[in-house]
């Protein structure tokens, strides 16, 4: 019997029943903040997105911004692996943890991990086998509905959990990750929420900043950034890592699909989280 990680977090951060989450995902799709339409899955897609930014809040929250980034993979084509890069919220286990597990579950079905890469990753021994990571995490869990959404399970995953990881550190990962990458065609996947808990327009000020360096396709000013001026973005070693690696691989660009914040969604512009999604593109 295969290896199962089974969902943590469906029926909170997502509907738990498939027809209910489907429709959720939908509405996302077509929500004011959303693209404004349902995607269409192009097999013959230009493939020129290496890697993405995605917000992981409820969808009730961050579904708009998730959908944008979606709904341009989509239109990109069909990638073969997806990697996802999640923040390890608890801090629990290893700082970069591979998981055991042959396949992730969420209310949509079973998607495959590719063993063949995580393999490659755990033989860099920068990479440690650590289920303890992932087994209560939501950053990397509510991407694989959006997956399932677009292309059911015929896209393996490698789930990469990262916690509080040094500059040099961060490099290091890059490098084996673009190793073990070259020559493949992998999707990155950094999940990642901006500003949290501040005043809307100061998290919105805060994560321009933030987005700038992104768009740059600079790690390390990104780093630089998220220290100097505090902002609290959870995903910023995924991102980095993401930046860093997608530069490797021939990177040209960063694109911003849209930024809101949860008081767009709410109107509690008291404190609130930024959710934003970015393509970086060959």
């Amino acid at each position: 019997m295969p290896a199962v990680r089974f969902p943590a977090v469906a029926g909170a951060f997502y509907e738990s029943v498939p027809e209910r989450l489907k429709a959720s995902m939908k509405e996302s799709f077509v929500h004011r903040l959303g693209p404004g339409h349902l995607p269409t899955v192009a097999d013959n897609g230009p493939r020129k997105i290496l890697g993405m930014i995605c917000p992981h809040a409820g969808f009730q929250y961050s579904g708009a911004a998730a959908a944008w980034a979606y709904d341009a993979l989509a239109a990109d084509g069909r990638p073969k692996i997806v990697i996802l890069l999640g923040t390890n919220h608890r801090l629990a286990g290893a700082p970069a943890a591979i998981e055991t597990a042959d396949c992730w579950a969420t209310p949509l079905g079973r998607v495959p991990v590719n063993a063949a890469l995580r393999d490659s990753l755990r033989s860099s021994r920068l990479f440690e086998e650590d289920d303890s990571a992932h087994e209560y995490e939501h950053s990397i869990e509510v991407q694989l509905p959006w997956l399932q959404f677009l292309y059911g399970d015929t896209v393996p995953i490698c789930p990469v959990s990262l916690g509080h990881l040094c500059h040099r550190a961060l490099h290091s990962l890059s490098e084996a990750l673009t190793e073990a990458l070259f020559s493949r065609d992998v999707l990155i996947i950094a999940s990642s929420d901006f500003s949290h808990y501040v005043p809307h327009d100061a998290a919105s000020e805060l994560d321009r900043v933030a987005l700038e360096q992104v768009l740059a396709l600079d790690p390390d000013g990104l780093l630089s950034a998220v220290e100097e001026k505090g902002i609290t973005m959870c995903g910023v070693a995924p991102v980095a890592i993401m930046l860093a690696t997608c530069r490797r691989l021939g990177a040209a660009q960063g694109r911003l699909l849209t930024y809101y914040t949860s008081g767009d969604i709410t109107g509690d512009l008291d404190k609130v989280v930024g959710y934003g999604s970015v393509v970086v593109e060959k």
